[in-house]
């Protein structure tokens, strides 16, 4: 009986470190029915039948207990997922922390970046009021030029009218001219005697024209070259002593000094340039009197032409030994030689040489 009251006890069959798995419980359980099991032994009699009924018992309280061991295996097994599992959501919690970091990086830069957008949606708003302006500005300026060109087409409208009117007087005009030529023509007639006698005394008239023009000039020539003689006479008598040799270089003369004074004393005139009228008009002859001369229309100017389209000092016509050279002095509109745009030319006989809109031609009195 020992034997198999030893059998039913939880630790028969299993380690004795297993029972750290056992609650108290189930421990007070086993107890309580080990107490029956000997209270029930005790009161029977001890025979087969009771034996059996008891190892039946046993056997049946053993089949509980493996249950109860199984059941507790079970919860070890469990237990040991469920503690794997805290691990894992522990790790699974560090990584969301992480990516919760992560996150609020990401959110602090997209903050960033909605800040800068913000402010560069605050510039195009500047940019567009500043647009919005300019297009009002440029609105008002094509209303006023709506309202000028409205204006201007009154005022067209009125200068078609005038045009009108001024035609209706030009044919009045026309009428009128048409009725004068018929006068001046019945006129022509009656003075067609009186012109047969005047154009004798015209023609008379116009040959004793032209010689004063020509005695005029010799006059002036005259004058230049009686003038040039006293420079020069007046130069020898402060330069050089009467009796003295300029070539022999004599004491007293300075010889680069009577050069120089040489240079810049006029010289007898024998070249001219002439003025041509294209209407046919008197002819207006300038003499080139000194080794150089400038035309332009400044009354500083040696040759004087009053025309808007000659610079100041236009040109500059100087003599180098046997030529004659003209040179351009910085003008607006230059001049043509033999209408030829130049700058610098030497002048023949014979050339035409245009400066603004007036025309010459060079003389060279030695050649004529």
């Amino acid at each position: 009986m020992a034997k198999e009251k030893s059998d039913t006890h939880p630790s028969a069959d299993k380690p004795s470190g297993e029972f750290t798995f056992l609650s108290v419980d189930k421990a007070a359980d086993v107890a309580q029915l080990g107490v029956e099991a000997e209270i029930e032994f005790s009161s029977v009699d001890p025979t087969v039948s009771s034996l059996r009924r008891l190892e039946s018992d046993i056997r049946q309280l053993r089949s509980k207990w493996q249950n109860v061991e199984r059941e507790l295996r079970a919860r070890d097994t469990r237990l040991s997922k469920l503690l794997t599992e805290l691990e894992e959501k522990d790790s699974s919690a560090e990584r969301l922390e992480d990516e919760l970091q992560l996150a609020k990086v990401e959110q602090s830069r997209l903050t960033d970046a909605l800040k800068a957008a913000e402010e560069q949606r605050d510039r195009r708003h500047s940019r567009d009021d500043e647009l919005r302006e300019r297009i009002r500005e440029h609105e008002v300026q094509l209303s006023q030029k709506d309202l000028t060109i409205n204006a201007l087409d009154e005022q067209l409208v009125a200068n078609e009218a005038e045009i009108g009117s001024l035609h209706n007087q030009l044919e009045e005009l026309t009428d009128s001219r048409d009725e004068l030529q018929e006068k001046l023509a019945m006129a022509n007639e009656k003075n067609l005697e009186s012109e047969a006698v005047f154009g004798a005394m015209r023609t008379e008239i116009e040959t004793l024209e032209a010689e004063l023009s020509a005695k005029r000039d010799l006059i002036e020539v005259l004058a230049n070259d009686r003038s040039a003689d006293k420079e020069m006479v007046d130069i020898f008598d402060q330069s050089v002593d009467p009796m003295t040799d300029v070539d022999a270089g004599a004491p007293g003369v300075d010889s680069d000094v009577f050069s120089n004074k040489l240079d810049i004393l006029p010289v007898r005139a024998q070249h001219l340039i002439v003025a041509i009228d294209p209407d046919g008009g008197e002819e207006i002859r300038y003499p080139l009197y000194k080794r150089e001369m400038t035309i332009g229309r400044s009354r500083k100017a040696d040759i004087r032409i009053p025309n808007v389209y000659i610079s100041r000092m236009h040109a500059r016509i100087s003599r180098q030994g046997c030529k004659v050279i003209i040179q351009d002095t910085c003008s607006t509109n230059g001049f043509l030689v033999n209408s030829e745009a130049s700058r610098r030319r030497e002048l023949m006989h014979g050339d035409r040489l245009n400066i603004g809109t007036m025309e010459f031609e060079f003389v060279d009195l030695s050649v004529s």
